[in-house]
């Protein structure tokens, strides 16, 4: 093998473990904190796709995507005295 080939096969387990985090971190962890007493917004987008309803699941991460823009254009990102840690 080449170095490249090297590099586009760590490449793709480098992908796939990150995916496989993400899912993981995103819904089962927390289905396990609220012991699937609370639906989060998340869990009810997945259970929509997940039941061909993929219109309205669609729509519901519309929704998500402009709160999510909304709220980083008008957060204050310019504060002083921020930068850093305490330590």
């Amino acid at each position: 093998m080449t170095f490249s080939a090297n590099q586009i096969a760590s490449l793709v387990n480098g992908i796939v473990e990150g995916d496989g985090n993400a899912t993981v971190s995103t819904f089962a962890i927390s289905e396990f904190l609220t012991k699937n007493k609370i639906k989060l917004f998340g869990t009810i987008i997945q259970e929509n796709i997940n039941s061909s309803m993929w219109n309205y699941g669609a729509a519901l991460s519309l929704i998500m995507l402009i709160i999510i823009g909304l709220t980083t254009l008008f957060s204050d990102s310019e504060k002083t005295g921020t930068e850093g840690g305490m330590i």
